[in-house]
């Protein structure tokens, strides 16, 4: 396996990622829309690893994080409004 540079946290907290690690996640991000594999799992694995996320279990979900609406429990929502 390849040996790949570390994300590095500077002082404020913010996440430093060296280009190299970035083109992986990318890379493992769009394959990941086509593939789940046990090789697939663990370059996953890996990239949590070198992106030092395997101890933060705390994190709001991506929809949380990206500000994207829930679909459901806004026509939950609606639903309830119209009743």
């Amino acid at each position: 396996m390849k040996q790949l540079p570390k994300a590095i946290r500077d002082l404020q907290g913010d996440l430093w990622v060296p280009a190299e690690l970035a083109d992986l996640l990318e890379r493992v991000l769009r394959d990941s829309r086509a593939l789940e594999d046990s090789e697939h799992r663990q370059c996953l694995r890996e990239l949590e690893n070198l992106m030092g996320f395997s101890d933060r279990r705390d994190l709001p979900t991506a929809r949380e994080q990206l500000g994207l609406p829930d679909a459901r429990r806004d026509r939950l929502a609606s639903n309830l409004l119209k009743a």
